[in-house]
This record gives C-alpha cells, structure tokens and sequence, in this order.
C-alpha cells in the first residue's frame, strides 16, 4: 500500500479571519483565554491549585449548555452582568483588534464557586476571559 504524503499548508501571514463573521456551529458557550490580563494578580499565575480545578470543573459546567439557559440560572451558577470595573484590566491588543466593541457593553462574571470570580466579555456564545478575581476586588459585590 502507498502512502501520500501530506501537504503541509503554511498560514499566510495577510490572512486575517473576521471575527463578525464567524459561524456559530454550536450555541453553547465557549471559552477564549487568549486577552487574559497581564496583571499576576488577576491571571492563572498566582491561582492556587484548588482553584485551577474550580475553574476546569466551572469551565466544563457551562460550555455544556446553551448559552440561553446559562443566562436563565440564577447567577450564583450561571452567569451575571456588571456595568463597571474598579480597574482597568483590558488589554490593548483586544481592545484594537475589534473584538471588544463586538461584545455586550456589559461585563459578564462567572462564579468559581466561593473562591472567586472569572470577569469578561461576551459576544454571542464567545466568553473572552480577560481576569480572575480571586480578591473580590475589581468590582463591589
């Protein structure tokens, strides 16, 4: 039997994908770690181990469903809305790549149980993940 070898397609470097037009395949919700905070204190650097696992199992939880039934549970296990944040913890790079004016005006938190809060911004089922507050500090609660 021959074997073919495989083409190796090489990424155009012009190639841009439009964001807008993506197509939601599935309607549930979906995760994107990709404009997460520099800031250690809001990042996976300093989150301890039991809290990884929090977020895995959080993360898990919610990507199984619908995104409109995660809007429709109560927000201790599903997700809530915030106008504002204490701090500035978006990233440039999101900002200028179009994606933040693309989301709802609002932020959008998660709980990971008691131990913290995942904040970021949502654009149809697309959950930008851009901190993690596990000191309840970058908005009043």
């Amino acid at each position: 039997m021959k074997t073919i070898p495989l083409k190796k397609n090489k990424p155009n470097p012009s190639t841009k994908l439009d964001v807008a037009k993506r197509m939601m395949r599935y309607d549930k919700m979906s995760f994107n770690f990709s404009f997460l905070t520099n800031d250690k204190q809001f990042n996976l650097d300093t989150l301890q181990p039991v809290n990884h696992k929090k977020l895995l199992n959080k993360l898990q939880l919610l990507s199984a469903h619908n995104i409109t039934k995660v809007k429709l549970l109560p927000r201790e296990q599903g997700i809530e809305f915030i106008e504002s944040l204490k701090k500035s913890i978006t990233i440039t790079e999101f900002r200028s790549s179009g994606r933040f004016d693309e989301c709802d005006n609002n932020y959008c938190v998660f709980r990971i149980s008691n131990n913290g809060r995942v904040i970021g911004k949502l654009n149809n089922n697309l959950f930008y993940v851009l901190a993690i507050d596990t000191k309840f500090s970058l908005y009043d609660h």
